[in-house]
């Protein structure tokens, strides 16, 4: 492997996609609480059912815990997660954004299972 190159270590299939997703920092200290009282909108950039990339103009840390509504196209319901920021990197791209991996924590079966079949779809 060349210097420099990233090792992917997903553990299941990804989809590239372009989602609504409203999010809250559930992190106890009093700054974030303030500002978790109401929800943030974010977009998704890929999604599996392990977890996904978020675009947000909010910034997320490394270690924050969020509580999440995505929007899936053709659904009359949101899915929901409890779920942990992983990595983050701020300032990207031309809008100046956060970008953030989150892992699911807690997610429903049936969740999970639409999310496979969301991204088996992309094949």
């Amino acid at each position: 492997m060349e210097k420099g190159q990233l090792i992917d270590k997903r553990r299941h299939p990804r989809r590239n996609a372009a989602l609504p997703v409203l999010f809250k920092i559930l992190n106890s200290t009093r700054e974030i609480a303030q500002l978790a009282a109401q929800e943030s909108r974010a977009l998704s950039k890929d999604l599996s059912r392990s977890g996904l990339a978020l675009a947000s103009s909010h910034p997320l840390k490394k270690g924050d815990m969020i509580k999440l509504k995505l929007e899936m196209p053709g659904m009359d319901r949101a899915i929901r997660a409890f779920a942990e920021v992983v990595w983050s990197a701020e300032g990207v791209g031309p809008a100046q954004e956060t970008l953030a991996g989150i892992r699911f924590l807690a997610l429903r079966q049936e969740d999970e299972d639409l999310l496979d079949g969301f991204v088996a779809g992309a094949s």
